[in-house]
């Protein structure tokens, strides 16, 4: 599974729907995963964060 995080400023729309000011930092968070017998993603996924309600812990192993 690959994730990316960024940072971005809420758009309009987001806002509204997030229930936050317009151009609030909200964390994007784009996945995409993939079976461990086939090359092709099974699951894609594009999500928008509040900052001031959620916390992501990140575990990395070798």
């Amino acid at each position: 599974m690959d994730n990316a995080f960024t940072s971005i400023n809420a758009p309009k729309q987001t806002a509204e729907l997030l229930q936050i000011a317009k151009n609030k930092a909200l964390s994007l968070v784009k996945t995409v995963a993939y079976a461990d017998d086939a090359p092709s993603p099974v699951e894609f996924s594009i999500a928008r964060y509040r900052g001031d309600l959620n916390k992501f812990s990140i575990e990395v192993y070798r």
